[in-house]
């Protein structure tokens, strides 16, 4: 399965209500539990790198900006491997 493939999956569940975005309270939620971040100013830190400083809608993370996390180097690989096991617990 493909990163993006991973990211959109990841996506859908974490996406509840089916909004097509998630507020940054839920993704902050998520890489906190996951150990991804140690707290919701980190969390505001990601989300200003995957969307911009000057975004429309600052507190939602689209699919197509969820998915840049994949594309973070370090984080990205560390992101992808947790988020995937996560994944795979939840759905299988």
């Amino acid at each position: 399965m493909r990163e993006t493939d991973i990211a959109a999956e990841i996506f859908k569940v974490w996406d509840k209500k089916l909004r097509r975005y998630i507020l940054i309270e839920e993704f902050a939620e998520h890489l906190i539990s996951l150990g991804l971040a140690p707290d919701d100013n980190s969390v505001r830190k990601i989300m200003i790198a995957l969307k911009g400083e000057k975004a429309n809608f600052p507190d939602q993370l689209s699919l197509k900006e969820f998915s840049r996390l994949f594309e973070l180097s370090r984080f990205g690989n560390k992101a992808c491997e947790k988020l995937t096991e996560e994944f795979n617990e939840e759905n299988f």
